[in-house]
C-alpha cells in the first residue's frame, strides 16, 4: 500500500517522499506533518511565505560588500602608489625609491584576498547561507575597526561612517533578517 502525506496547510494528499506539497508548496518536515490542531494549519504557511521574500537589508548588505570589495582595496592600492617614495632630482635616493615601490606591491597582495573574501560573503548573504549572515556581520565589524583607525586623521568623516555602520549592524541583526536565514 502506497503511503500518502496530507499537507497540513491545504489538506491535499501527496505521495510519500514529496519534499513539498504539489498544490501549495508547503514544505513537509517531521514537525509540519505531525500538526493536527486546526489553529496551527495556516500559521506554518504564513511563516514559509515570509521566508520566500528577501528582506531589503539583505540586498543592502550584499551591495555594501560588493562596494567595499571594489573600493577599499582599490583606494588602498592607489594610495600606496601615490605616496610611494620617488627618486629626487639629484637621483641620490634611488635605493629608497626602489624599496618604496615594494609597498604598493605588498598592499596589493594583502588587499586581493580581502577583495575575494568580500565578494564571497556578498554571494553568501544574497543566497541565504548562514555563513553569509555571520560574514556580513563580521564585515561590518571590520569596517567599524578600519574607521576607528582613521579617527585621528578625519574624526568627522570617520564618525559618520561608524554611525552608519552601527545602524547597518542594528538593521542586520533584526529578527526578520535572522528569520530569513533561519537563525532565530
Amino acid at each position: 500500500m502506497d503511503e500518502i502525506v496530507i499537507c497540513p496547510n491545504c489538506r491535499t494528499e501527496n505521495p510519500h517522499g514529496n519534499a513539498r506539497c504539489s498544490v501549495c508548496a508547503m514544505p513537509f518536515t517531521t514537525y509540519a506533518g505531525q500538526l493536527t490542531d486546526e489553529r496551527y494549519q495556516g500559521n506554518l504557511a504564513a511563516q514559509v511565505s515570509k521566508l520566500d521574500k528577501r528582506p531589503l537589508m539583505v540586498g543592502v548588505m550584499a551591495g555594501f560588500h560588493i562596494f567595499f570589495a571594489l573600493f577599499w582595496p582599490l583606494a588602498s592600492i592607489i594610495g600606496a602608489f601615490a605616496t610611494r617614495v620617488k627618486v629626487n632630482e639629484e637621483g641620490t635616493n634611488y635605493v629608497a625609491a626602489s624599496f618604496g615601490s615594494i609597498g604598493p606591491i605588498v598592499i596589493t597582495m594583502i588587499c586581493l584576498p580581502f577583495f575575494v573574501a568580500f565578494l564571497i560573503v556578498a554571494y553568501g548573504a544574497w543566497t541565504q547561507r548562514d555563513w553569509g549572515y555571520w560574514g556580513s556581520a563580521g564585515g561590518l565589524g571590520l569596517f567599524i575597526l578600519l574607521e576607528l583607525s582613521k579617527f585621528g586623521a578625519a574624526p568627522g568623516l570617520a564618525m559618520f561612517w561608524i554611525v552608519l555602520a552601527i545602524v547597518g549592524l542594528a538593521l542586520w541583526l533584526q529578527r526578520t533578517v535572522k528569520a530569513w536565514y533561519a537563525l532565530d
